[in-house]
């Protein structure tokens, strides 16, 4: 699997929302409004995040991995993690 991520840390977590509401998120979904138990911001930060929201979009089909895609934006308080992943082969 190969995969790139970029963490934005913004001043505020209004400033993270503010980011979030500007993208172009057409070809996702929202996967979550609720964060994971025990997640790495729970084991970093010692609390999970007030805010937290996950979008996902999966291009292409699970059945041909070569051209298929996993793209994840998510935010948790005031930091925006926006993510691809993809696998090299099966």
């Amino acid at each position: 699997m190969s995969s790139d991520s970029t963490f934005i840390v913004f001043p505020t977590t209004q400033d993270a929302t503010n980011y979030l509401n500007a993208m172009n998120k057409t070809a996702y979904s929202l996967a979550s409004a609720i964060y994971p138990s025990g997640g790495t911001y729970t084991k970093v930060t010692g609390h999970a995040p007030q805010v937290y929201k996950s979008y996902e979009w999966m291009e292409g089909s699970v059945f041909d991995i070569s051209a298929f895609r996993y793209h994840i934006i998510e935010k948790a308080d005031n930091l925006v993690n926006i993510g691809t992943a993809r696998y090299l082969s099966s």
